[in-house]
């Protein structure tokens, strides 16, 4: 008889290992099945002991040992992946079985096939090195190449990661070129059968390979791997949206320290807290490219200079440009960077804000068909109302530039113009962006006008002769940390895409990160961007912990976010409601905590976070703080 410890891998896995026993031992790091809550749950094996030595304790406990009805464990876990999931586990302060159920995909757990990974036989032979190579993707896939030739003359193989599906149906056959026979990809809409030929085909390779997948396949790198590739590694795809929270380049990181093998980066612009290691030597750099020149001619419009006060969406400049396009046949590509009509209604006599009843969020008019006015946060859909809620007042007026409304002033400026439109509310599924894209690039010319759906499903090689920011300044008005950089990041993405002209409307051309788009200057926005977070104390500088929690009860849920900043009252808690401080009828209430990078994790604070309620959500280095 066997004494059993496991850490069951579930999406509420307890931060305390279970014990079990079991009639033979069970090998450590093997996955078995075990219940938990009357559910079966695989679980990680991290004790096998005789039941003989623990007799005492077993006897004097104050529950009852369940026996383990498994068959034989198919599925073995390296000492190196856990020890990586460890240390995952204590950076995003959750247990480890909840980060065990998001790093290793449910279908490979689901096989009955015997998938393990290897060990190396001596860790001190492999070599460990964190590369960033900031380039142009075309010189980039270059690169990776090269690295991929090298390892395997080493008899060492690659995994290669991208953030999302459709960046990997864009880049897999520019990356897998002179190596189709020993490339295999893997992604979440495998089926069992494709997943499992994929999986034996990396376990019993004679061959090194290239693997090409998402983030939740680094699970399957082992000691046959020499180098681990982050491609876009400025994605924010790389992080979970929901709890625990990983991010992946951050579980990259320590598998690779952990094997001693190499991680290589790779993006246009790198993250400001990557810069930053770049910076302090705590990364080497590999054929940085300060800057991004493009044989287009740019063009920076001040919105305040424009004469009268009547508000205008599209400046003399940006017409000129679009009658250019069309009077030489051209293409031309129009951004905004915010879905529907008019971001936000207000009342002229009361002044407030229509909000949606649900949530705190403004309502979007939206005027495709017929007007109707709709939430962004919990999708509620309203008609468009003709009196104030609050005072019932007639006089409405709608503020901000939308889509909709940018494409409504085209068509009144230039008459007869042609307009294209992509973005969400055009384009419902993924089948028809598909079939809008492969539709316009067959065209000669047009316009197209878009929002951020364009980075999706438009790859590099589509150009257009002319580009141009219609608006994008209202995410300047959003209290996150992360605004300056997602923006500078997307000025950039446009400018390559622009052949003859790239122009930007602004109106708070006072902003640093439009002159610096303009010219192309990574490292000098770069630098600017570290100076504003030291100042205010965001990352890299600081560690920060968001912790959220939501309630129907306001009362109740300010109660338990009070009680919580008094546990953490040696952190100094800061407590703040969301931005939208209401979604779906849920309060929403959030703690905040700055640390110094090198007291994090905190033995002490971890136990207190990784033990909360899965209703609590801690997010360490959040997107945003809103």
């Amino acid at each position: 008889m066997n004494l059993i410890n496991v850490v069951p891998i579930a999406r509420n896995a307890p931060q305390k290992e279970i014990s079990y026993f079991s009639s033979g031992p069970l090998p450590k790091g093997a996955i078995i099945f075990v219940e938990l809550k009357k559910k079966k749950v695989p679980a990680l094996v991290t004790l096998s002991e005789d039941i003989k030595t623990k007799k005492a304790e077993i006897k004097s406990s104050s529950f009852v040992l369940k026996k383990i009805k498994s068959p034989e464990p198919k599925i073995f876990l390296a000492p190196e992946l856990v020890e990586a999931a460890k240390k995952a586990a204590a950076f995003f302060a959750a247990p480890l079985g909840v980060i065990l159920k998001n790093i290793i995909p449910a279908k490979i757990l689901a096989l009955e096939q015997n998938i393990q990974t290897k060990s190396p036989e001596n860790l001190s032979k492999n070599h460990h090195q964190e590369i960033f190579f900031q380039a142009e993707k075309k010189d980039r896939i270059k690169y990776y190449k090269n690295i991929i030739r090298e390892e395997f003359a080493k008899n060492k193989s690659v995994f290669l990661c991208l953030p999302t599906g459709l960046e990997m149906e864009k880049s897999v056959s520019l990356l897998k070129q002179g190596v189709e026979k020993h490339t295999i990809t893997l992604h979440s809409k495998l089926n069992k059968k494709m997943l499992l030929q994929s999986l034996t085909a990396i376990s019993q390779k004679t061959h090194p390979v290239l693997v090409i997948a998402s983030a939740l396949f680094l699970c399957l790198i082992d000691a046959d791997f020499g180098t681990i590739i982050i491609e876009r590694e400025n994605s924010p795809h790389y992080k979970l949206k929901n709890r625990p929270f990983i991010d992946f380049r951050v579980f990259a990181s320590r598998l690779a320290e952990i094997l001693k093998i190499r991680l290589l980066s790779g993006d246009l612009v790198p993250r400001a807290e990557t810069h930053w290691e770049k910076e302090q030597n705590l990364i080497s750099n590999i054929d940085s490219s300060p800057r991004i020149l493009t044989k287009a001619e740019n063009i920076f419009v001040n919105m305040r200079e424009w004469q009268g006060d009547k508000f205008k969406i599209i400046g003399d400049e940006l017409k000129e440009m679009v009658l250019d396009a069309q009077k030489n046949q051209e293409k031309v590509l129009l951004f905004v960077n915010r879905r529907g009509h008019s971001p936000t209604t207000i009342c002229g006599d009361c002044g407030r804000t229509i909000i949606c009843p649900n949530c705190s969020s403004p309502l979007v008019l939206h005027a495709d068909k017929q007007r109707k006015m709709l939430c962004h946060k919990c999708l509620a859909m309203h008609a468009a109302i003709e009196s104030c809620p609050y005072c019932q007042s007639w006089r409405l007026q709608s503020f901000g530039i939308g889509i909709q409304k940018t494409a409504e002033e085209l068509e009144k400026i230039i008459p007869g113009i042609k307009i294209s439109r992509f973005d969400s509310d055009a384009v419902k599924t993924e089948k028809q962006a598909r079939e809008f894209v492969k539709k316009f690039i067959s065209q000669k010319n047009g316009a197209l006008l878009t929002t951020e759906l364009f980075f999706g499903y438009f790859g590099e090689k589509y150009s257009f002769d002319r580009v141009a920011v219609v608006s994008a300044d209202n995410v300047l008005a959003l209290p996150d940390f992360r605004a300056n950089e997602h923006l500078f990041y997307t000025f950039i993405n446009l400018k390559l895409t622009a052949k003859k002209t790239f122009l930007i409307q602004t109106r708070v051309p006072e902003q640093p990160l439009f002159e610096f788009a303009i010219k192309g200057n990574v490292t000098g926005f770069l630098n600017k961007e570290l100076e504003s977070r030291k100042k205010f104390g965001y990352p890299p500088f600081t560690t920060l912990i968001k912790i959220t929690k939501e309630d129907k009860n306001s009362a109740k849920l300010q109660t338990e976010i009070t009680a919580l900043a008094s546990r953490l009252k040696n952190f100094s808690p800061i407590e703040f409601p969301s931005f939208i401080a209401k979604i779906k009828g849920n309060y929403r209430q959030n703690i905040l905590l700055k640390l110094k990078p090198e007291n994090w994790p905190h033995p002490q604070l971890n136990e207190i976070l990784s033990g909360l309620n899965p209703n609590w959500k801690v997010n360490v280095n959040p997107d945003n703080l809103l």
